[in-house]
């Protein structure tokens, strides 16, 4: 990043066009013959989000954003090992990715519902704990007994979880209604 010189903060790009870069709130000349690659769209496909286990029916989405991959296979996990709907729903709640910033407390709050529900299975965590596509568990797993300092940062977030939850439910309902 600190190598990209010309950066363009124009909010959304709207369109490329051969006479430039279309955004939001602006408009960017591009020089002829230039090569422009729009890596702007979304990787997952924006959709109302519904009950993933629907009798016969698995609607995969996002059970922890951003991470698609993990998300499938908790999913794939949850299937296998669980018995009826109610249960896997509970377990996969849908995570809707924001769009804006106003949609991140819902998005949070999501995430950590999803993982306060895995945290009570105790075969499911240990799962999880292994699954080599969770990188957050992992980054907590490696923080040694002895290292005091580390430890201490993650009692603080502990500590203060159930706060934050209550801090993300009262935004999310702010910017939802």
């Amino acid at each position: 990043m600190r190598e990209i010189r010309d950066i363009v903060r124009k909010g959304r790009v709207i369109s490329i066009e051969r006479d430039g870069l279309h955004f939001e709130t602006g408009h960017v000349p591009i020089a002829p013959g230039a090569l422009y690659i729009d890596c702007t769209a979304s990787a997952v496909e924006r959709r109302p989000p519904v009950p993933i286990f629907q009798d016969d029916l698995i609607v995969l989405q996002l059970v922890r954003a951003p991470q698609p991959a993990f998300s499938a296979s908790l999913v794939a996990y949850v299937e296998a090992h669980y018995g009826d709907d109610r249960a896997k729903n509970q377990l996969c709640a849908t995570v809707p990715l924001p769009d804006t910033l106003e949609d991140f407390p819902r998005t949070a709050l999501a995430n950590m519902t999803n993982e306060g529900n895995w945290s009570k299975e105790a075969t499911l965590r240990d799962w999880i704990n292994r699954n080599r596509l969770d990188g957050f568990g992992k980054i907590i797993a490696a923080v040694g007994e002895q290292d005091v300092e580390k430890q201490a940062i993650l009692a603080k977030i502990r500590e203060h979880i159930r706060p934050a939850a209550s801090n993300l439910r009262r935004l999310a309902a702010r910017y939802t209604g």
